[in-house]
């Protein structure tokens, strides 16, 4: 695995090393590795920010981590959540002011990551023995071989996944529409994050092979994002509007269900409906041009 970054990369440097040593100040003793992946990774990192009708846009990638831990039990289930939480914790202090890059961390335990390995799955594959910059290896482990899978395969897993997932999240979105219809907002709210956690689930299966088990669309869209930078900018949030809304999106899964004061209007479903539309038709694009790309 290469252990330097791309040279365009080199100068945030500065930031990913000192992201690296936060993350094993506190979790030091489970990690087995620290792997840099994403758009920085591979030197494509995105940055843009821009004016329109008085309002200033920005656009960049994340500094994308894989932390593999060397026990199962710290890179699955509720622990790995309170792991990956108590790291994102330590790193707010890392939020980039100059050009907004922030880390992201995923958490995963060597099993898994070996076990993945060894069935072929590329977004392992492509982290580990393509693009990953290896930050971080405690030298008492050994990553599995890479099963190479041919490209008729990976059309054919793509294909599946983009069948099943897609269509989910279309249904979703007919229904939060139908729900806004009859004047159920949460209801309508709650299909909403159900069709933006499909399509983004969608996304990553066929260009990474990889869901995370996560309910955070947040979380995805970020993950979507290191894969393609068509994913930036779909959910805005440079005015306080955009941002509630999104939070919206983001609190409908519990909230929308369950919490008595959760509230959202017809006029923020339009426009959450809108911008998941659009969210469809990115990810329609994206996946036709991965699976027609397995020739």
């Amino acid at each position: 695995m290469k252990t330097e970054l791309p040279e365009r990369s080199r100068p945030h440097g500065a930031y990913i090393y000192p992201i690296r040593d936060a993350i094993l100040e506190h979790h030091k003793n489970k990690i087995a590795f620290v792997i840099l992946f994403g758009s920085f990774a591979r030197g494509d990192w995105v940055y843009d920010n821009y004016w329109k009708d008085h309002i200033r846009y920005e656009y960049a990638s994340d500094y994308d981590f894989l932390v593999v831990t060397k026990q199962r039990k710290h890179g699955s289930g509720a622990t790995a959540m309170r792991i990956a939480d108590e790291i994102n914790q330590s790193l707010e202090k890392f939020y980039d002011i100059s050009e907004k890059h922030t880390p992201t961390v995923i958490v995963e335990s060597l099993r898994r990551v070996n076990r993945d390995l060894a069935k072929g799955h590329y977004f392992f594959t492509d982290i580990i023995k393509k693009d990953g910059i290896l930050l971080y290896d405690s030298g008492e482990f050994e990553l599995s071989d890479a099963k190479p899978l041919s490209k008729a395969q990976m059309k054919e897993k793509a294909e599946d996944y983009f069948e099943q997932w897609f269509t989910a999240g279309r249904e979703f979105l007919i229904d939060a529409r139908n729900a806004l219809e009859r004047n159920s907002f949460n209801i309508s709210a709650f299909y909403l994050h159900q069709a933006t956690e499909n399509i983004l689930n969608c996304a990553l299966l066929v260009l990474t092979d990889y869901k995370p088990k996560l309910h955070d669309i947040k979380k995805l869209l970020k993950l979507c994002a290191s894969q393609s930078s068509k994913f930036l900018g779909i959910f805005t949030t440079a005015t306080p509007e955009e941002r509630k809304c999104f939070k919206l999106l983001r609190d409908a899964y519990i909230g929308a269900r369950y919490d008595k004061d959760y509230k959202i209007t017809k006029e923020q479903l339009e426009y959450l409906i809108i911008r998941i539309e659009n969210l469809r038709d990115v990810v329609g694009k994206v996946c036709k041009e991965r699976i027609n790309s397995l020739v």
